[in-house]
């Protein structure tokens, strides 16, 4: 199941990118950036939405790559958005994992 495999590479990839650029929007509330960001009102709202906005397409983009290796995703999201930002890595690499698992590719092939 070559294309599975990639529509779960190109969903993972995306789901990386969120989580980094969440963590970096996270990073501007860690001292020493925290004393420009938290100084102006605009850049707190944006820095804030830019978070938010990130964190809720890791979200998307993990449930995507377990829809994609056919797995459940409401357990996948859970586990990567109750334990973020160090969770969110386990299980994209767990899922990584997984795209190799001949089950993924059965359960793919029953649901075709």
């Amino acid at each position: 199941m070559p294309a599975m495999n990639a529509e779960a590479s190109r969903a993972a990839s995306s789901a990386g990118a969120s989580l980094f650029a969440a963590c970096a929007g996270i990073a501007g509330f860690i001292p020493p950036l925290s004393d420009t960001v938290l100084s102006s009102p605009l850049a707190t709202v944006a820095l804030s939405l830019g978070v938010a906005v990130a964190v809720l397409l890791h979200g998307v983009f993990v449930a995507l790559t377990a829809r994609a290796l056919g797995r459940r995703m409401w357990p996948w999201v859970l586990a990567a958005l109750l334990s973020f930002p160090i969770g969110s890595i386990v299980v994209l690499v767990m899922l990584d994992w997984q795209r190799g698992d001949p089950r993924s590719d059965a359960s793919a092939q029953g649901s075709s």
